[in-house]
């Protein structure tokens, strides 16, 4: 009896799932897991496809709900069946939760399934802690708050829209695959109201995995303002025992065990789906005419009303027995993980997708309701780990099965889903995301109704995440001076990125030690390097600046107290453009070794008395660093790019990278050899520090930490945490402002190609007719010496000044940072040197991308594969100039560009 007391002192969990077996499977996972964590579990479950207690702990309480009902209707009353069951079973609900009261327990909380919602109101009116446990992906919250604004517009699907188009605001969800695309209107309304009378719960739990939907996570957490814990897969967190409703057909793993590697497609659509005969029948003439192995779950009752096979056209099973297997029911988790199996054709259940991408299985999806179509959209246009199934006909089916088993697009998607499986493995080791987003939730088997101090997966501004924090940068005993730095590499949940790895890099220090930055004489390496000079000594470092004399920084543009020291380089120039790029840095480096080691020296010996750490500054992308990295093996492997590459083709492991976006694509080998050569010198560093968004680049990041094994401090945008009056080389022609002020909102094209970038007379000529024949205004730099030996505008064509005088303008040079933040600018072309990149993405602006050399082809392919924020100029070729302005500018795509790099300006905002 004491200890039945006893007992009663620990948190109560009670879990709440609908009967849907994509609901109820991951909930018990969900029980099972927590558990394990010291919580006590009730779970509380419509009588209608109930589980089986057997399955699971002994001290599992397990509280039927009356619900009188008798089937889960899928014949067009689904919402009607939603309605009903929270109906039906809010009262039994609210009498268990006062029986648990009144038993004495002293802490409860609430986990409810969110297609219960009746509970979350229940557990609030009884003043228990509500939390929403949400067993879709994270990218369908998004989807169905679209379809709800849509609706509360009075504006309906079918009605309004041409369902291929995307939804603004909500790249890449066409409009077709919002949930319940194809229901009826009064069910919409219903589901809305239903949806609508939900309280506001304490937490929300999600079955997904942090790095595989970021984004989606961190718009929820700013729509909700609430605790988000992304904790899945948790089917690979519990092994638990099937609670589905079909008897699995254990046989098929013996068949499987007799096919080659990677040969078998498996088919299933989950528990609920239905199609009629005709869809039946082009599946089987599909597969029949892809002459691939395959095992087919085929549902009793997946086409409605029938037994089992005998909608089957005639002489399928018996023309296939050689090479296929149908079933009723599959034990879906051990056929994903068996090694005949290479592809899965799925309805792209929630569940279903998580264990495909665990098991490293490539899908070819064909959605049929709910979320299912986010899902496909995900799987087949963002992660590119599968193929959407548009038309069920049995030549296209023929040929979605050749693409995913036997094609090299298949080959691609494998190698990405298993770099994802890869991520998933991580995710849950001791110090993955799901791991320490688990951690938070339990926090140490403390009450989990105290949520408010608990660890979020996602922090104040939607951004958590495995931060490398510098936690101490001096020893605390303040009397042993000149004690070692120590450095800490923390996992950490976090408010705002820059701000807080900002203060972490001034944090715990009683005497600030000198820090001395030094930077190439390039400009969009030294514009970084002073911005970060002067953020530090604004947080009270004293600052030196260790520069070549050439280019040197102007110290009246500076604090009084930096300390500017000039190295001798013996250099007037610089020569990337004459084929000596690599010779340039190696005489760089070695001109400058000797002045920089005097000027330590002699800061050390005027009373610096810190030890001396050495700390690296990356002004380029984080992307930038693993795309290196990969040209780095490749001259290793003694493997040149033109050599031996089809340069358009994806590499390998380093999806979206082409091998054209590689550093050096199209440097001489000599070069190349060079560049090896100086990189392999460097000294390993004690941090890196990044110029750099964590929400935009954090899978890069995460790789870059994974590497270099050091803390990584993602600080950027520094132009926008340190304005600063511009170091450029050149004169800035501000008059181009007033300018702007003339021009329409959202009208002109900005050109600027930075300040090394050269080109020949060929690609000026095609520029200046691509933008005649644009029609569109722009304000374009034409840099005196961007093309070699030019003056300045003596090689543009003669008419062209003329016929673009009332709508354009040329200058020498611009205030770049106040013409992108301009209201008349509404498109950037550019080189895509990363300083450009950040400045364009924080004021908003899309961009056409015309890279050169280095890092900008990386960072090109990123904002228009990834980011989809800009289009990428292959071929600079008047037509093609003239197609893409006006893609840009006046076309829908550019509209689409424009919301998602505004929806990025206000991330950047709530960063810095």
């Amino acid at each position: 009896m004491e200890e039945h007391d006893d007992r009663k002192q620990w948190p109560l969990v009670v879990l709440i799932s609908s009967p849907f077996h994509g609901h109820m499977t991951p909930t018990l996972q969900l029980a099972t897991t927590l558990h394990a964590k010291g919580f006590r579990i009730a779970i509380a479950h419509s009588s209608l496809n109930p589980p089986n207690p057997s399955n699971h702990p002994s001290d599992f309480t397990f509280c039927p709900l009356s619900d009188n009902l008798t089937a889960i209707d899928n014949s067009g009353s689904f919402t009607g069946f939603i309605n009903a069951i929270n109906t039906n079973c809010r009262a039994p609900f609210k009498e268990l939760l006062i029986r648990f009261i009144s038993e004495g327990n002293k802490s409860i909380v609430v986990i409810f399934d969110n297609v219960m919602h009746f509970a979350g109101i229940v557990a609030v009116d009884l003043n228990l802690p509500a939390i929403v446990f949400r067993t879709s992906s994270a990218a369908y919250f998004p989807a169905f708050l679209a379809r709800q604004q849509l609706h509360q517009q009075g504006r309906f699907l079918e009605q309004d829209f041409v369902m291929q188009e995307v939804v603004p605001n909500h790249h890449p969800i066409r409009y077709k695959d919002l949930p319940f695309s194809n229901a009826p209107i009064e069910d919409w309304k219903q589901l809305v109201s239903n949806f609508s009378q939900q309280a506001h719960p304490s937490a929300v739990i999600w079955n997904t995995v942090k790095f595989l939907e970021n984004e989606s996570l961190t718009r929820i957490h700013n729509h909700l303002h609430v605790p988000v814990f992304a904790v899945g897969p948790l089917h690979k967190i519990t092994p638990s025992p099937s609670i589905g409703y079909h008897q699995e057909d254990t046989s098929c793993i013996s068949w499987l065990d007799k096919q080659p590697p990677k040969s078998v497609v498996y088919i299933s659509f989950g528990s609920l789906a239905t199609m009629d005969a005709k869809v039946l029948t082009e599946m089987a003439w599909g597969l029949m005419k892809s002459d691939q192995r395959f095992l087919w779950a085929v549902r009793p009752g997946l086409v409605s009303g029938s037994e089992w096979l005998e909608l089957l056209p005639k002489g399928f099973v018996e023309e296939t027995r050689e090479r296929g297997l149908v079933v009723k029911w599959a034990p879906q988790k051990e056929v994903l993980a068996h090694f005949a199996v290479g592809g899965f054709w799925s309805h792209c259940g929630w569940n279903s997708c998580l264990e495909s991408i665990s098991l490293g299985v490539v899908m070819i999806c064909q959605p049929f309701g709910v979320d299912q179509g986010v899902n496909a959209r995900y799987v087949s246009y963002v992660w590119k780990i599968g193929l959407e199934l548009e038309r069920v006909e049995r030549e296209e089916i023929e040929r979605m099965i050749r693409r995913v088993m036997v094609d090299d697009e298949g080959e691609e998607m494998k190698v990405r889903i298993n770099d994802m499986k890869e991520m998933v493995i991580e995710a849950l080791g001791k110090r993955g995301s799901s791991q320490e987003s688990l951690e938070g939730l339990v926090k140490k088997n403390d009450r989990i109704k105290k949520f408010g101090v608990y660890y979020p997966l996602v922090g104040h501004d939607g951004k958590s995440t495995y931060v490398k924090r510098w936690k101490n940068m001096m020893a605390e005993d303040s009397g042993r001076r000149g004690e070692p730095h120590i450095l800490n590499c923390k996992k950490a949940t976090f408010e705002s990125a820059t701000k807080r790895e900002m203060e972490a890099l001034g944090g715990g220090i009683r005497r600030r030690p000198l820090v001395v930055l030094t930077s190439s004489p390039f400009h969009g390496h030294m514009t970084p390097t002073l911005q970060l000079a002067t953020t530090l000594h604004a947080k009270g470092f004293p600052i030196a600046i260790a520069h070549s004399s050439l280019n040197p920084p102007n110290p009246s543009n500076h604090p009084s107290d930096f300390t500017f020291c000039p190295l001798s380089d013996n250099l007037s120039a610089i020569q990337e453009q004459s084929g000596g790029f690599a010779k340039f840095i190696n005489t760089l480096n070695n001109n400058c070794k000797a002045s920089f080691k005097e000027h330590l020296t002699r800061l050390i010996s005027d009373g610096n008395k810190s030890m001396v750490v050495i700390i690296m500054f990356r002004t380029s992308s984080a992307a930038f660093f693993p795309a290196w990295l990969v040209r780095q093996q490749l001259h290793q492997q003694g493997r040149f790019l033109e050599e031996d590459f089809v340069m358009q083709e994806v590499v390998p492991n380093h999806h979206p990278l082409r091998y054209k976006d590689l550093p050096f694509s199209k440097a001489p080998i000599e070069d190349w050899i060079q560049n090896i050569a100086n990189n392999s010198q460097q000294a390993h560093p004690s941090a890196v520090i990044w110029n750099t968004i964590e929400f935009l680049e954090h899978e890069s990041l995460t790789q870059a930490h994974n590497l270099l094994k050091v803390p990584v401090f993602a600080i950027g945008p520094l132009h926008k945490i340190t304005p600063s009056s511009s170091i450029g080389p050149h004169q800035e022609d501000t008059g181009c402002i007033t300018w702007l002020d003339k021009q329409p909102p959202k009208s002109v094209v900005y050109i600027s190609f930075g300040s090394i970038a050269t080109m020949d007379t060929k690609v000026l000529t095609e520029m200046a007719w691509g933008l005649v024949k644009s029609n569109q205004r722009f304000l374009w730099v034409v840099r005196p010496g961007l093309v070699s030996g030019s003056e300045w505008l003596e090689l543009l064509p003669k008419e062209f000044v003329e016929e673009t005088k009332e709508r354009g303008l040329i200058v020498k040079w611009a205030p770049q940072k106040d013409v992108l933040a301009h209201f008349a600018v509404g498109g950037f072309w550019s080189h895509c040197g990363w300083n450009s990149c950040l400045e364009s993405i924080s004021s908003g602006v899309v961009m056409i991308c015309q890279p050169f050399i280095v890092d900008q082809m990386v960072n090109a392919r990123y904002i228009s594969y990834v980011w989809k924020i800009g289009l990428e100029l292959e071929r600079v070729e008047r037509g093609e100039v003239e197609e893409m302005i006006r893609r840009v500018m006046v076309g829908d795509e550019g509209e689409g560009m424009r919301i998602r790099v505004n929806n990025m300006k206000e991330m950047v905002k709530k960063s810095s």
